[in-house]
């Protein structure tokens, strides 16, 4: 028997260094301290903050498909009037 490679045959210690991962380089630690926790790797993007207006129309929003047509654009004027009240004030602050 021949100690000598196989043409075409990878050499055993191909692939052994491999390179960093994606995104891992200096100051990127908190990816590694991500990566490392188990429950942040499946955690999706945080809540958003809650805003009561928002989910008043949203509620009203989720309703207004059952009534009449008639009161669908008092439903959506209110909330629509609602919403700008909302980001006025987060414009004032």
């Amino acid at each position: 028997m021949s100690d000598s490679p196989v043409p075409g045959a990878a050499h055993p210690d191909a692939g052994a260094e491999q390179a960093p991962a994606s995104g891992s380089g200096p100051g990127d630690e908190g990816a590694h301290a991500r990566a490392q926790d188990p429950a942040a790797r499946h955690a999706g993007p945080p809540a958003p903050p809650r805003v009561p207006a928002v989910e008043e129309a949203e509620r009203l929003l989720d309703r207004v498909a059952e009534l009449p047509v008639a009161e669908r654009v008092a439903v959506l004027d209110a909330v629509h009037r609602r919403l700008q009240d909302a980001l006025a004030a987060v414009d004032e602050a």
